[in-house]
């Protein structure tokens, strides 16, 4: 999870907060509830 917060948090300081859009990772949601993010879960 660890990772994850810190791969999120690099786009975060390149790009702005935005909604994150995951395809159901469990280490997602995690990382984004501890970054304050809105995290959707994509279903294909």
């Amino acid at each position: 999870m660890l990772v994850a917060a810190q791969f999120i948090e690099s786009l975060i300081n390149k790009y702005g907060r935005h909604p994150d859009y995951s395809d159901g990772i469990p280490w997602y949601p995690e990382a984004c509830i501890a970054l304050g993010l809105k995290l959707y879960a994509l279903t294909l």
